[in-house]
């Protein structure tokens, strides 16, 4: 027989929310698995993923605080010219939160600005 399962509440919380969430522990270089509890607004279990590149967070800002030429050759390595910012990620959480990326399953989303694109663009260069 067929379990009947419940559908997740819909998410109601604000883009700040999520962002405070998502980022409370600093975990924006890690890939952030939506298989979990989402701020405990509902459960997705898609198996969705976003693959964040370097995030303006509070680590990163005490890293390159002391070291701007660091900072800005990380900058530089991006296609954007610049590192990202928290509401861009959590942006992409709630999309793939949403019923709008309901037929998405199994996929990690890059949200980098460019960095992976990038390094594959110089690394073809050197060939």
């Amino acid at each position: 027989m067929a379990k009947i399962v419940k559908k997740p509440k819909p998410i109601t919380a604000t883009m700040k929310d999520i962002a405070g969430r998502v980022f409370r522990h600093e975990n924006a270089v890690l890939i952030i698995v939506l298989g979990a509890l989402i701020g405990g607004l509902g459960v997705i279990t898609k198996g969705l993923t976003i693959a964040p590149g370097y995030i303006r967070t509070e680590i990163n800002d005490y890293i390159f605080k002391g070291d701007p030429e660091r900072l800005k050759a990380v900058e530089s390595a991006h296609a954007m010219n610049r590192i990202g910012e928290p509401i861009e990620i959590a942006t992409v959480a709630l999309f793939l939160a949403s019923d709008v990326s309901s037929y998405m399953t199994g996929s990690t989303v890059v949200v980098d600005g460019g960095f992976l694109w990038q390094s594959s663009l110089r690394a073809f260069q050197k060939l």
